[in-house]
């Protein structure tokens, strides 16, 4: 660790400085381009790598960074970003007051940003596009309920209950079908809600088109020099089956 001189503890202990954090990257869902947040923050005490934190934004950037993404936005940024370029719009979340994993829709045409319907407020559902961005699937904790939203009008077009018991996992196939599967079974339902019996998907990740993973396999991550790349493997990308 760096030592400090005695006489600036008091300044690098009892002061709040504006910290910027280079956080995630995803390709979009057609190879084209990438989108990057970087995480805001207000800190203190930074002696090594340790540090308080507050006041937590967040801001989206086009064009390997560098084009921001209408406003900063409020809170921590969540796990689940996609870029659906071809069809017009993002998918982000983020963290509420209450630790909350919230969802956000943002046009790309005028940059209108708007929640995604949720299953109620203390179960919002996990959002996924499907692989051409036309449908994004809103699935319930557990798995054992699932709409299937428009990709751009977030109107509810099919809704599905299945008889999930314990643990599931679910991704879109490349045919446009959204698959639900626990540990011995699984189902694949189509835009309309209907529902047939399917194999096992080989992989779960990536689950749509748009993530860090291209189409080609190519693994890119962010670090505090910014966008690097990863291995290269083919089998990783969206659509092993």
């Amino acid at each position: 660790m760096r030592n400090i001189p005695l006489w600036l503890l008091p300044l690098s202990i009892g002061c709040w400085s504006e910290s910027v954090q280079p956080d995630q990257v995803v390709w979009s869902d057609d190879g084209t381009e990438k989108l990057v947040i970087e995480l805001l923050f207000e800190e203190k005490g930074a002696i090594g790598d340790t540090s308080n934190k507050r006041n937590f934004r967040h801001q989206l950037l086009r064009a390997d960074g560098t084009e921001p993404v209408g406003d900063v936005r409020e809170g921590q940024n969540g796990a689940e970003l996609y870029f659906m370029k071809s069809r017009g719009y993002i998918v982000s979340t983020y963290l509420d007051d209450s630790a909350i994993v919230r969802t956000l829709h943002t046009s790309l045409r005028d940059l209108r940003t708007v929640p995604v319907p949720e299953f109620s407020p203390t179960d919002p559902g996990y959002f996924v596009p499907s692989p051409s961005g036309e449908h994004i699937a809103r699935v319930a904790s557990g798995g054992a309920n699932i709409d299937i939203l428009d990709g751009n009008f977030l109107t509810v077009l099919g809704q599905v209950s299945l008889p999930v018991t314990g643990g599931a996992d679910w991704t879109w196939r490349p045919d446009g079908l959204f698959v639900i599967a626990t540990e011995g079974e699984a189902w694949a339902i189509d835009p309309d809600g209907g529902v047939t019996n399917t194999d096992i998907p080989a992989c779960f990740y990536p689950k749509t088109t748009s993530s860090p993973i291209s189409a080609d396999g190519e693994f890119i991550y962010m670090d505090a020099a910014g966008i690097q790349t990863g291995a290269t493997d083919p089998s990783t990308a969206f659509g092993c089956q």
